[in-house]
């Protein structure tokens, strides 16, 4: 079984593609996760964290990972890029 946790709260705010959520109800709720970071994957009661990697294996499961290495690296390249601009912003 996998299941992507989707935690949500009272009073947290909805603002266009961003989710306004006070710092202490965010702290509380990545209390207990692995790194202590939110999203969490589940698959069969194991507990994973991070969101490339989540990114990766569901991309996999779904055939739309690449399998030929120079494409693969492609792809991880697209994907840090992103993670990287997401940090500067």
């Amino acid at each position: 079984m996998i299941r992507l946790s989707v935690l949500t709260c009272q009073g947290w705010k909805q603002t266009g593609a961003a989710l306004i959520v006070p710092t202490y109800e965010f702290s509380q709720m990545r209390q207990g996760t692995p790194f202590n970071a939110l999203p969490v994957l589940e698959i069969s009661g194991t507990v994973v964290t991070q969101s490339n990697a989540i990114c990766r294996y569901i991309g996999k499961m779904a055939g739309l990972y690449p399998i030929d290495d120079l494409q693969l690296l492609y792809c991880d390249e697209a994907l840090d890029a992103v993670e990287d601009i997401s940090h500067h912003v």
